[in-house]
């Protein structure tokens, strides 16, 4: 069995339970999906390509956001189906990674400032990748005293 991620370059399998890299995954897109077929043996030629289409969560609407009840904490209400993060004011530094949401609200667990991002997107499952983010930005109200 092989296996392409870009359509084009196969890699043989080589595992039962193949496992991809970190750079692998994050290379597959709803474009190219996933190809698999039987590789060649002698003068068999490869079987036609079966393929794993894959798509993209719709972006979620930006976040609401409340007043965190801790010191320097916010307030972030996603759906169990979304992730959210916390960056910076430039949203260059990520100051809390990717979090599935809870249905409720539930702090940060970033310390924030205002101008601060808090990023939402739909988490990825199955074939269903993960989608663009949506982002809000924190205002002084947002943060816990």
């Amino acid at each position: 069995m092989e296996y392409s991620l870009d359509g084009t370059s196969y890699s043989a399998v080589t595992a039962a339970d193949q496992q991809l890299t970190a750079t692998q995954l994050a290379g597959i897109t709803a474009t190219n999906g996933i190809k698999i077929r039987v590789a060649a043996i002698g003068s068999i030629p490869v079987s036609s390509v079966q393929s794993i289409t894959i798509t993209t969560g719709t972006t979620p609407s930006a976040l609401t956001l409340s007043t965190g009840t801790a010191t320097g904490k916010v307030g972030v209400n996603a759906a169990t189906t979304q992730e959210y993060r916390v960056t910076d004011t430039t949203g260059a530094t990520v100051k809390q990674d990717w979090t599935t949401g809870t249905g409720a609200a539930v702090d940060t667990t970033a310390t924030c400032i205002a101008g601060d991002k808090v990023e939402v997107r739909v988490k990825a499952t199955g074939t269903v990748q993960s989608s663009a983010a949506a982002s809000t930005t924190v205002i002084g109200g947002n943060i816990g005293v």
